[in-house]
């Protein structure tokens, strides 16, 4: 639906403890080319649910 909606795809990015790094992100980042747009934005959610979701402690604002 989102892609119907916004006109975008969302690729999650598999964190094994919850927290990305930059290096995770900078792997996942796709330039153009005939088989796929080029990554335009990168969005972060900080979610902390029922279902285990993960909160960004403090010190590690400074890796993102």
């Amino acid at each position: 639906m989102m892609a119907w909606f916004c006109g975008c795809v969302a690729r999650p990015i598999l964190a094994e403890d919850g927290i990305l790094g930059w290096e995770q992100i900078r792997r996942s980042i796709r330039p153009l080319a005939p088989h796929w747009a080029p990554t335009g934005l990168i969005e972060i959610e900080n979610t902390s649910n029922m279902t285990g979701g993960t909160v960004y402690p403090l010190p590690c604002r400074g890796r993102l």
